[in-house]
């Protein structure tokens, strides 16, 4: 038989004979699927597993590359829900005029007390009542303000901590599909 190659099952190493027509068999002793590889006057055998991982491992990269595009577009998507609580919810202000209060509830107060102190008039005492009114309003606008900021700052902070939850999530995801492209 001129067409005929004794080889050695690449699993079991049992003794198999091979005719030009198999291209593809099982092992009589192993049951291992081989493929036949023939070029340049050599035959060679090669388990299919070998093959499979090989086509298994290409999968694996185009899977991973689809899913890369597919976490950086959630990626955004989150971002941009983070942008939107901002944009939905408005950072509390402080009015100058709380300041303008203060200030002009000081100057009140030192013309009253001269005023008072050369005239001794009933309107210097409701000027200076008036005056410590002011001062006493543009503190507790102060007041209220860092209450509202720090309210703000809290309801942002618990609306974001689910977001950043999923980013954080997502880039664990990319960094393991990075690996799997990266091989």
């Amino acid at each position: 038989m001129s067409g005929t190659v004794s080889l050695s099952c690449p699993s079991c190493g049992g003794k198999l004979t091979i005719t030009d027509d198999i291209d593809r068999f099982a092992c009589g002793y192993c049951g291992k699927e081989i493929l036949v590889n023939r070029g340049g006057g050599i035959v060679s055998l090669k388990p299919v597993v070998d093959e499979i991982k090989r086509v298994g491992i290409g999968v694996d990269k185009t899977a991973s590359e689809l899913a890369l595009n597919r976490l950086q577009k959630e990626i955004e998507s989150y971002s941009k829900q983070k942008e939107e609580l901002f944009e939905n919810n408005p950072q509390p202000y402080l009015s100058p005029l709380s300041y303008g209060l203060i200030v002009l509830g000081v100057i009140l107060a030192f013309f009253s007390i001269s005023i008072n102190n050369q005239y001794s008039t009933e309107n210097g005492q409701c000027f200076i009542v008036l005056s410590f009114l002011m001062i006493i309003g543009g503190i507790a606008w102060i007041f209220f303000y860092n209450r509202r900021r720090k309210n703000w700052e809290e309801e942002i902070q618990n609306a974001e901590k689910p977001i950043d939850t999923q980013i954080s999530r997502i880039q664990q995801e990319i960094e393991r599909h990075k690996k799997i492209v990266s091989r």
